[in-house]
């Protein structure tokens, strides 16, 4: 057990497990929020993969590549809506409600169901910059 009380924090975090309080559990805690929402959106919010059924390892390893690389997609469709501020395409035009992939994975969606998918045009760059967190569009 770790307890580890942040600087202006309101009340200590306290921590089991089995990890040594030199490894800095907390460190590792604080990532629970990205894998809990990764795992959503392979499952119940997004690509359902809980769902197939499959229980051939050498087809379950496919199928998370496939999933891995449509989430880098759709994750980059949801990053373009956010820098080129089309995010009202998707999401409400006067606050911002989804998640980055949920916003690239209705984008998708919408392309599909338009018939526009040849619309998606995918090249990766580095050298642009995400708005802050908590960016809300202009009204």
């Amino acid at each position: 057990m770790t307890v580890h009380w942040e600087t202006g924090a309101d009340e200590p975090l306290c921590l089991i497990s089995s990890l040594t309080a030199s490894q800095v559990p907390h460190l590792i805690y604080d990532k629970r929020f990205w894998v809990e929402t990764l795992f959503g959106n392979q499952k119940s919010r997004g690509f359902q993969v809980a769902r197939t059924q499959m229980t051939t390892p050498e087809h379950i390893d496919r199928l998370i590549l496939a999933v891995s690389i449509a989430t880098c997609i759709t994750l980059g469709l949801g990053t373009h809506l956010i820098v080129t501020e089309q995010t009202d395409q998707v999401d409400r035009a006067d606050r911002r409600d989804l998640s980055l992939f949920q916003m690239g994975w209705r984008w998708l969606y919408r392309l599909l169901a338009l018939d526009r998918l040849n619309d998606i045009k995918i090249v990766f760059r580095w050298d642009f910059e995400l708005p802050p967190p908590g960016y809300q569009p202009a009204k």
